[in-house]
């Protein structure tokens, strides 16, 4: 089988392989439920960059961190971000976008 290699996302960097194959347990369940979020800004401005970009980056991780969310890669270019994300069943994808791009905008503004 052969890898792709993306110029915007390099899965080696981050050793994606390894953080998804980790089967997580609950006191009911096993489960390894990961989600692969891509967001844009409105009209796909160029607005990510420099120091917007750091803080974005430090508000996500500790947004991740507070909703108990393992965040294995984040990627931030200057019209777009990808955001790979691992949570427990309980958790469904909107709640995650919600408070991710909720707070986010919010801070950033």
């Amino acid at each position: 089988m052969t890898k792709k290699l993306y110029s915007h996302f390099n899965p080696e960097v981050h050793k994606i392989e390894s953080k998804i194959a980790t089967v997580r347990t609950s006191h009911h369940c096993k489960y390894n439920i990961n989600y692969h979020i891509i967001w844009i800004p409105k009209y796909r401005k160029p607005v990510l960059v420099d120091k917007v970009k750091e803080v974005l980056k430090a508000i996500i991780e500790g947004q991740c961190q507070e909703m108990s969310i393992s965040n294995p890669a984040l990627e931030i270019m200057p019209d777009h971000l990808y955001l790979f994300v691992g949570c427990k069943p309980t958790v469904t994808p909107f709640k995650i976008i919600h408070k991710l791009k909720g707070n986010t905008s919010i801070q950033l503004r």
